[in-house]
């Protein structure tokens, strides 16, 4: 868990709207978001007074690298957000990001979306990209153990976590994962995440949330390449995962910015990275219980998709 830091609120949002007036910019979609992060993250219900910040009185401003790496990292949802795309931003975003000392590898990324280069977007951000570790208990154990440890989860009494990762399967009618399928077993621990959280797998909005989700609860240090992937998919189209249809605008559909914006205060709010998580140390724990462990909240927002 970490604190949100309100009292940074008219600077961080200041400058992030500074950073994106260029260009014709801000568009009502970005500024969207930028109400939800106000309400959504920082817990303003009443409007307060902005401050537009130059990237030198930014980084005078927020001193901290953490809260310096996840504004970075929400100037780059922004870019991403930004239809048409321009370069201008682009160049606006990087160099904020350096005034503020911050190397994102993800950057790379954003510019890359910017040219629309499906082909360049996909080789850097597989070259950048920070993979998630797989479900600890089922990682290099022999076919047969795998085997049983799924198996036993037959064996999950009602309300426990096992009883509603099983649930989850039905629901979906998703094939259990099997040691022969190595997807399945690297989306293990992100399957158990939609249980965690409530978090839908045929929404784009809701698989983007759950990114944002994650990589909060980890203070931006882990996972953000995961939320960059989900934003080239669903909010720009440009970059293929295998059975996976792309879309566009996914944060600019109704309801979707609030939905992200409390999904980032959710991560915030977490005592643990809830993917790198033994999930099956606390199988047979009832789903609240574990909940509570790890600090997951309540959802409150839906979109409309």
């Amino acid at each position: 868990m970490r604190d949100i830091h309100p009292e940074q609120a008219p600077y961080w949002l200041g400058g992030l709207i500074e950073a994106i007036s260029v260009d014709g910019g801000p568009t009502d979609e970005q500024l969207r978001l930028i109400q939800a992060l106000l309400r959504g993250y920082f817990g303003f219900e009443e409007a307060i007074d902005l401050v537009p910040l130059s990237p030198g009185d930014l980084a005078r401003r927020i001193p901290d690298p953490s809260s310096r790496l996840r504004l970075v990292q929400s100037l780059i949802v922004l870019e991403f957000m930004r239809h048409p795309a321009s370069e201008v931003l682009t160049e606006s975003v990087e160099r904020f990001a350096a005034e503020l000392g911050i190397d994102e590898p993800m950057l790379k990324v954003a510019r890359r979306a910017a040219e629309h280069s499906r082909e360049l977007v996909m080789a850097d951000w597989s070259r950048f990209r920070r993979a998630t570790p797989p479900e600890p208990r089922l990682t290099g154990v022999e076919d047969d153990e795998f085997t049983r440890r799924i198996d036993a989860l037959q064996r999950s009494s009602p309300g426990s976590l096992g009883r509603a990762f099983l649930d989850f399967y039905d629901r979906w009618s998703l094939p259990l994962p099997t040691s022969d399928d190595a997807h399945g077993i690297g989306l293990v621990n992100h399957d158990f995440a939609h249980v965690l959280t409530d978090y839908l797998p045929n929404s784009a909005v809701d698989e983007t949330s759950l990114s944002a989700l994650i990589t909060s609860s980890t203070n931006g240090d882990e996972h953000f390449s995961a939320l960059v992937g989900s934003l080239a998919l669903y909010e720009v189209d440009l970059i293929d995962f295998d059975g996976i249809d792309g879309t566009k605008g996914v944060l600019g559909r109704p309801g979707a910015p609030d939905v992200f914006a409390e999904a980032m205060r959710r991560g915030a709010a977490c005592t643990h990275d809830i993917v790198a998580f033994d999930h099956f140390a606390v199988i047979d724990w009832p789903l609240q219980d574990v909940r509570q462990t790890l600090g997951v909240s309540p959802r409150r927002f839906w979109a409309d998709e």
